[in-house]
Parts: structure tokens; C-alpha cells; sequence
């Protein structure tokens, strides 16, 4: 259990940092008034977002099966 704890935990720590930067980038680009750049930002955000969702959905599958097998 703890080690299916730490790969799911590896595998969307660095997609849940990448949204950070991201975000981070985002809020200097619209107080710059960046035109098409926020709205290009915003779209990767939303790509990353279903990664990580579909990382945490595979997570929890692999453990229910894990608790099923017990």
C-alpha cells in the first residue's frame, strides 16, 4: 500500500508543479496585458488538469483492486 502511495504520489507531484508555475505565469502575463498568451496559458492549465484527474483515476483504481485482492 505505501509504495502504491509513493508512485501515485511521484506521478502527479510533478504535473500539480507544473500547474503551479503555470499559474504563476498567467498572472504575470495578464498584468502585462498579454493578449493571446493568457488565453494560450489557460488552455494548457486545462490539458494538465485532465492529466493529473486521469493519474489520480488510475491511482485509485490500482488501489481498489489492491484492497479487492486482500
Amino acid at each position: 500500500r505505501n509504495l502504491s502511495s509513493v508512485a501515485c504520489e511521484n506521478a502527479t507531484g510533478a504535473k500539480r508543479a507544473s500547474l503551479r508555475i503555470i499559474s504563476s505565469t498567467e498572472q504575470k502575463e495578464e498584468s502585462k496585458g498579454g493578449e493571446g498568451k493568457p488565453k494560450m496559458i489557460r488552455e494548457y492549465q486545462q490539458i494538465i488538469r485532465m492529466m493529473v484527474k486521469s493519474t489520480i483515476k488510475n491511482c485509485c483504481r490500482i488501489c481498489k483492486m489492491e484492497i479487492s485482492e486482500t
